[in-house]
């Protein structure tokens, strides 16, 4: 495929937890957001649910069933266990959001008020099974509103990360 490697290697971390995204003196963090530049990173697991949204360059996403291209306005939901990697084929901006398992717990009313919420996280286990991983495409006005929503929760994480006792829950 275009040069890129057929499959990625393991990490060396191999498995990402909750404890390593979500530290234990924050009880109230249900989420956690950022963005990586000139990313990169190996095979791995976690056991929290990531939204990857690919906000500049291109890249492939490797799943252990296949691998594919993203670029800008690719947006990946990876449920927990789900082995994936990205190699970084040009300039590849993906920003993260990590949702704590109780996240859904506390949302669950407004989550299953949503349209499409259970298309992308309701674990089916024929997907599970086929280890396919739901993703999809934005442009135009809705991925300009989304990166303006993602400049907001990026400034309101690092807000959050300097003064930890203000309300993790804003986020």
């Amino acid at each position: 495929m275009n040069g890129y490697p057929e499959f990625l290697p393991t990490a060396e971390k191999q498995t990402w937890t909750y404890r390593d995204c979500f530290p234990s003196i924050r009880t109230l963090k249900l989420t956690s957001v950022f963005c990586h530049r000139d990313y990169s990173i190996d095979m791995h697991t976690h056991d929290f649910y990531e939204i990857n949204i690919t906000v500049n360059g291109r890249g492939v996403h490797y799943t252990d069933k296949r691998h594919y291209e993203v670029g800008t306005g690719d947006v990946v939901v990876i449920p927990p266990d789900n082995r994936h990697g990205y190699y970084n084929a040009g300039g590849l901006d993906v920003f993260h959001v990590l949702l704590h398992r109780n996240y859904f717990n506390k949302y669950a009313d407004d989550l299953n008020a949503l349209s499409g919420f259970h298309l992308l996280f309701n674990e089916d286990l024929n997907l599970r099974a086929a280890q396919e991983i739901p993703g999809f495409h934005i442009e135009g006005k809705p991925y300009e509103e989304l990166l303006s929503l993602l400049g907001r929760l990026d400034e309101l994480e690092q807000e959050t990360n300097r003064n930890p006792d203000r309300a993790d829950y804003l986020l």
